[in-house]
């Protein structure tokens, strides 16, 4: 692994672990066991870091996101798969990660966002089509208003004035919001096929 990629996989374990205004340079610097000086013949400054973190983070979740939807039975089982990759994901995040991206690094909130809006909400969208047409989630929804519904819930998880992480662990709070998501869509015939998942919500 190159020095560029060593600083990005250490840089975000650390971000996920303590958020991003805990670490410094210098701490990045340590665990990897080279001087701050490398660091910055490889990127300029902290913000570009994070936002190489996100550009790397956003690649790989995409390659899982794609590799659930080719191995899963059906729409049901696609989306209680990703809803389980997401709670590992939380329950590895800091809850401070996504508040301290917004409120300091812009241009990487910004990809962010994109990244939902050509990524996550098409997804969500295509999740329902096949759902709908498996006559695994109820014909009459409409579909984009529940995909973008989805992603205002997903958003909402993530607030933490709406859900304040000293008051509300982030994990549980999805769990629950996706259990009322996922039996607002199934149809008798979802229902069944969500008693026989061993993956279950």
């Amino acid at each position: 692994m190159d020095t560029k990629n060593r600083i990005l996989r250490q840089a975000q374990i650390l971000f996920m672990r303590y958020g991003i205004r805990n670490i410094s340079m210098d701490d990045i610097a340590r665990e990897l066991g080279v001087s701050k000086k490398t660091i910055y013949q490889t990127f300029p400054d902290k913000a570009a870091i994070v936002h190489a973190v996100m550009q790397a983070h956003s690649q790989g979740e995409k390659i899982v996101m794609n590799e659930i939807r080719q191995k899963t039975q059906n729409a049901l089982e696609e989306l209680v798969e990703v809803l389980h990759y997401i709670s590992r994901t939380l329950q590895l995040a800091s809850p401070m990660l996504i508040y301290e991206m917004k409120k300091y690094y812009p241009e990487s909130w910004q990809f962010f966002r994109k990244n939902e809006d050509e990524f996550h909400l098409p997804h969500i969208r295509s999740n329902l089509e096949r759902g709908i047409e498996e006559g695994l989630f109820r014909s009459d929804i409409k579909v984009e208003e529940i995909s973008r519904f989805r992603l205002g819930m997903l958003d909402a998880i993530l607030d933490t004035k709406l859900f304040p992480h000293d008051v509300f662990n982030q994990n549980e709070v999805m769990i629950e919001i996706s259990r009322f998501y996922i039996h607002g869509l199934l149809t008798d015939k979802g229902r069944v096929a969500l008693s026989e998942l061993v993956l279950t919500f």
